[in-house]
């Protein structure tokens, strides 16, 4: 049994239920920011999502998710965002390809304090 659902709220457990459907991926885990209260809840790509960023630049220990927060789905929006696990470091969408509709990061990434994938827990040493 995966703990990614554990400690959910009700909401947050709706919101992510709403955005799996929404999305066509599923939860596989969640970060946190320094000083942000809210979870960032990471789907995966749906097969849509995988062929629409099929030819964005990805390192090794890179991976491209979706994200979804209780601020974001009040907007139905469910941005991309690209994580480096070994570095724990994030890179959201830069606002003119979240507006436009088009995929690029941006170039410096956000540390992230604690990452959790399925039940592995990645925080700070």
């Amino acid at each position: 049994m995966t703990n990614i659902y554990f400690d959910l709220s009700s909401i947050e457990h709706e919101a992510i239920k709403n955005s799996e459907v929404a999305t066509g991926g599923k939860l596989v885990g969640r970060f946190g920011l320094k000083d942000v209260p809210n979870w960032y809840h990471i789907m995966n790509l749906s097969d849509f999502d995988k062929d629409f960023v099929k030819d964005v630049p990805v390192k090794t220990g890179e991976v491209i998710v979706r994200y979804v927060t209780l601020t974001t789905v009040v907007g139905s929006f469910y941005p991309l965002v690209k994580i480096n696990f070994d570095r724990r470091l994030v890179y959201f969408l830069t606002q003119e390809a979240f507006d436009q509709g088009f995929t690029e990061f941006e170039t410096r990434g956000e540390k992230v304090p604690w990452i959790v994938i399925g039940d592995e827990r990645r925080s700070v040493a």
